[in-house]
């Protein structure tokens, strides 16, 4: 007869057992990751650490970066390029639409531009704190049409969408001190299309003709960081600034300046794109990439579609059908490097799931009747012990049950966050003492 585990019993089980433990004052190790059911003449309550464990780092392969699989937390773009010794460089940039601010725009006669200005608010920076080290920016026109209805992937072959010798804009310049990015383009390829009221009776119209704009850097030798921009932002528009003649409505005097804002909204497609050239790093990244024959001492994650770590947790099926056993608490312990994270902030929390196709991919202990259980369930950077944690008890219950047989788990950035998330970090893996490892209580029926 099999165990039916319930989360109410579960605490209540957790209560019973920790004042048990408590007065035996006696932590009672296991044969954990060696033999991993314990013998009749062991004590009730059991604490052990497995570290009998598969950990391998694995190359993402092409992931959503269109705004609809962006989070709503870090709904940002990025561009930039910086070079990390331990994960080599990374350069990022962006596709975006711009859209009439209103229909039927007239912008009168006699049409004399002053200027075309794409201002780009900026939220913040991961790299070099001082953004000291000098990039080449430069914005582009899109040559083929972006769609909200499309979905795009990292794979996109970006050289397909613009014309490199055709910028609107560039220049190379140490990006500090920018609260708001103020880039002036060359109006001359929109003058025709501004000109005629016809390509802007609205946005149908006005999209098929003004595609879009990419922003990009050239990846840098050293140093170097990645900008975040909301282009969300009310302070993210392109404006043209102009003269005119007569408008719909009246004359307007020709010395009068006038704006004109093209908005890039929730309605605009924007395609997030970043490239990782391993080649460039100090480490051994590229040597214990997708090598899952060997573990590593050093596993990777990284976020912008980089790294993830695939877990191997097969060593707990000899779990199977041991229906005298109950877990208590189970942790998986994720160490952090040391000094592996000075320079470079690792993420705030990682993710840890099924390493499957299907569309259930969380761990019953994340989730409770459609209840979210995120404290619980952990994943969260500890600064001051350098580990994320994560409890799985429940999980590890379901495999003494049978209810599960999957031991493939993946341990990296959450799927919602990898387009927008540059953070990465290097863990301890279990062949290193104090590494990754699955701290244990259980009870002997």
């Amino acid at each position: 007869m099999k165990i039916k585990w319930n989360w109410a019993k579960q605490h209540i089980l957790l209560l019973s057992i920790s004042v048990l433990f408590l007065q035996s004052c006696n932590e009672e190790s296991g044969p954990l990751g060696t033999d991993i059911i314990p013998s009749d003449d062991q004590a009730l309550v059991i604490v052990d650490t497995i570290k009998n464990i598969g950990a391998y780092t694995i190359k993402e392969g092409a992931i959503r970066c269109d705004e609809d699989i962006n989070s709503t937390a870090r709904d940002y773009n990025l561009v930039g390029s910086y070079v990390d010794a331990e994960f080599g460089t990374t350069t990022a940039g962006f596709f975006t639409q711009v859209r009439l601010s209103k229909n039927s725009v007239n912008l009168g006669d006699d049409l004399n531009i002053d200027s075309l200005v794409l201002y780009l608010d900026v939220k913040g920076h991961y790299g070099d704190s001082l953004q000291a080290y000098k990039q080449t920016l430069s914005v582009y026109q899109l040559t083929d049409s972006i769609s909200k209805d499309e979905e795009y992937e990292s794979d996109i072959d970006v050289a397909g969408y613009y014309n490199e010798s055709e910028p609107l804009w560039q220049k190379t310049y140490a990006p500090a001190g920018d609260s708001v990015l103020a880039l002036k383009l060359d109006a001359d390829p929109f003058f025709d299309i501004l000109n005629d009221t016809n390509n802007l009776i609205d946005n149908d119209i006005f999209t098929a003709l003004v595609k879009g704009l990419y922003i990009k850097t050239e990846a840098v030798d050293f140093g170097g960081s990645i900008r975040y921009f909301d282009l969300l932002s009310e302070q993210s528009k392109l404006t043209l600034y102009y003269q005119s003649g007569e408008e719909t409505g009246g004359v307007v005097p020709a010395s009068k300046q006038k704006t004109f804002d093209f908005l890039i909204n929730d309605n605009c497609a924007r395609i997030n794109l970043f490239t990782h050239d391993y080649s460039t790093a100090t480490s051994n990244i590229e040597s214990v990439m997708n090598d899952t024959a060997t573990i590593h001492d050093l596993l990777y994650v990284q976020g912008l579609g980089g790294v993830k770590v695939k877990l191997d947790l097969a060593n707990l099926l000899t779990w199977r059908d041991s229906m005298n056993y109950i877990i208590t608490r189970a942790e998986l312990v994720v160490p952090v490097l040391e000094d592996s994270y000075s320079e470079y902030a690792p993420p705030s929390i990682l993710s840890l799931l099924f390493d499957t196709d299907e569309s259930n991919v969380y761990l019953p202990d994340q989730y409770h009747n459609g209840v979210l259980y995120s404290d619980y369930f952990g994943g969260i950077y500890s600064a001051s012990e350098h580990t994320y944690t994560f409890n799985i008890a429940q999980y590890m219950q379901q495999i003494i049950v049978g209810e599960t047989t999957n031991t493939n788990l993946e341990l990296g950035i959450y799927p919602r966050e990898k387009p927008v998330l540059t953070n990465r970090t290097i863990l301890k893996s279990p062949s290193l003492d104090g590494g990754l490892s699955i701290k244990i209580t259980y009870m002997k029926l």
